[in-house]
């Protein structure tokens, strides 16, 4: 639901026709939603996506760093929620710019400050939900270490992405912050925008939040994405 929300924002942006490379395909869900509007989707990933043995649309294994095309061989390029997963951010940036076409746009959606600061309380919401029962207690005790490893997991919150620490994205993943890298690597922008819905990481209310009381909560509570569009300098395509 929440991406079939997200793809109908980002479809304007495509021309039918066009070649549209997604990075971090997972699945192929959304390139295969993509191909239903008339747009020819490449999709790849790389080779241990968790995604991998549930694919519904041909991915194309790489290996994270060089994209396999020709330079200037596609018309866009899409991802959800991937490039903060790339440990050479800046150095793929060039990549992308290097397969795109002068003129070509990039589309991107990227999660936001403020869902990294719900996912961050959802995590111990989620952590205290699972604080054993006192019959439960005795029997950690009796296990060695299992307690003591409880208590660590559920005290120490891992990063959602590929740089700094859990607390250190909610700098990360601000809009400035990513506007910045993508000006410092030639992109020109054409447009930045939230996704105008609230949704949090550890699946805290699940299915229980309707996508307009979602889009409600996001003026309160921030959106839990932001989509960036640019484009790459040079005559249209």
């Amino acid at each position: 639901m929440i991406r079939e929300y997200e793809l109908k924002q980002v479809l304007r942006f495509f021309r039918c026709g066009d070649t549209v490379l997604e990075i971090g395909a997972g699945a192929g869900w959304q390139a295969h939603a993509l191909s239903r509007h008339g747009l020819k989707v490449i999709a790849i990933d790389i080779p241990d996506s968790r995604y991998a043995t549930h694919r519904i649309w041909p991915v194309l294994e790489y290996d994270g760093h060089v994209i396999p095309l020709a330079n200037a061989s596609i018309d866009a390029i899409f991802s959800s929620n991937v490039l903060e997963h790339i440990q050479d951010i800046t150095g793929f940036q060039n990549e992308m710019l290097r397969v795109l076409k002068p003129g070509g746009i990039a589309v991107h959606i990227l999660p936001s400050a403020s869902w990294r600061l719900w996912t961050i309380i959802a995590f111990y919401i989620n952590r205290f939900r699972q604080i054993p029962r006192p019959q439960q207690l005795k029997g950690w005790k009796k296990t060695n270490g299992a307690f003591s490893s409880f208590l660590r997991r559920a005290m120490f919150i891992l990063p959602h992405g590929a740089h700094g620490s859990a607390i250190g994205e909610l700098s990360l993943f601000r809009r400035k912050r990513w506007l910045r890298l993508f000006a410092d690597s030639g992109w020109e922008q054409i447009t930045s925008h939230p996704n105008g819905l609230f949704y949090s990481g550890y699946h805290l209310c699940g299915d229980a939040l309707s996508l307009k009381m979602r889009q409600q909560l996001s003026v309160v509570l921030g959106s839990s994405c932001w989509i960036y569009v640019m484009h790459k300098p040079g005559c249209s395509i």
